[in-house]
């Protein structure tokens, strides 16, 4: 590392901060203050005195050190740090800081960052591992991989994020699950149908109790589920099953809840999930014999054996 000490002025840290790099972390109002506070304390130099400013060496872009330079700018005070001018920001950057839990919201821009990082995650989910419980999977995905995709979804975000706060007041259901579920939905040419049970489902006064957008707001302020805690795959289910009812002029079925370990997806008829669940059925049940008959014939050879083990003790007695 080609790091040199420098004097950070208010001056040179506003300097810094005008040319950051494209890529960075949401700025944490809670770590500037506390810089702030070190600073005015006269504390700096014991609390973090070796931890560089880091910069691009083609454009002197900064892609580290941005809070400790707001910092400086708002408490007017001087400090001393490392700045290191010669590092690639494309090589480098995913590994800053790496033992601080950096999130995947923390690198993006606009309203609702979490929930455009959680659904990107359910949309890789969809997309590459339908098959495995969503919540096995938190860490199977880089927040590389993440922040990419949800980069990918930013104009299918803006079709539906203006909704989520609606829908999450009505029915409680996660809202990451939701946004990937629609935005699935919309991909498969369901856009006009997914629009009309959104907004059925925030509005639902005066709806037709067998509809299913007023089901399943039923049902989820129901004290058997509202606001219960749930695996994201289970909202998954409560969610898709209902908007597939709509998207399919349906009835809903009489319980959204499923004892087998699988969900719907996008755009299926009641009928191509029960068939699933069937399957699913039938091979649990195939294995389950399969399973009984090794172990029968197991136990049958663990008996051969052990009786011919006696018989020769047996005639090996005087």
């Amino acid at each position: 590392m080609t790091a040199k000490k420098v004097d950070l002025t208010p001056k040179l840290a506003a300097e810094y901060l005008s040319n950051l790099f494209h890529r960075q972390r949401k700025l944490s109002r809670n770590t500037v203050a506390l810089y702030e506070r070190v600073m005015q304390d006269g504390g700096w130099a014991d609390y973090n005195p070796d931890s560089p400013i880091m910069r691009d060496r083609s454009t002197l872009a900064m892609f580290n050190g941005r809070q400790r330079c707001t910092a400086v700018v708002n408490s007017g005070i001087t400090i001393k740090v490392l700045v290191d001018d010669d590092l690639d920001a494309e090589a480098y950057f995913d590994y800053v800081d790496i033992g601080l839990g950096r999130a995947a919201h923390q690198f993006i821009i606009g309203s609702h960052a979490s929930v455009r990082a959680s659904a990107a995650r359910v949309i890789l989910w969809h997309e590459q591992a339908f098959d495995i419980p969503l919540s096995r999977l938190a860490s199977r995905w880089q927040l590389h991989e993440i922040r990419a995709k949800a980069d990918d979804l930013n104009d299918e975000y803006e079709q539906w994020l203006p909704f989520i706060d609606g829908l999450y007041q009505s029915i409680h259901l996660s809202q990451s699950v939701m946004v990937a579920a629609l935005v699935i939905a919309a991909r498969r040419g369901h856009t006009d149908e997914a629009m009309d049970f959104v907004t059925r489902v925030a509005e639902p006064a005066g709806l037709d109790p067998l509809d299913p957008a007023y089901i399943l707001v039923r049902r989820m302020n129901s004290t058997i589920h509202f606001k219960r805690r749930r695996q994201p795959q289970q909202d998954w289910l409560l969610f898709v099953r209902a908007l597939n009812a709509a998207i399919n002029d349906e009835a809903l079925p009489g319980s959204l809840h499923s004892s087998a370990s699988i969900w719907p997806d996008v755009g299926d008829t009641e009928a191509m999930f029960r068939r699933r669940i069937g399957r699913l059925a039938n091979a649990k049940s195939n294995a389950t014999k399969i399973e009984r008959r090794i172990r029968a014939q197991v136990e049958a050879e663990m008996n051969e054996r052990s009786g011919g083990s006696m018989a020769a003790s047996s005639a090996n007695r005087p």
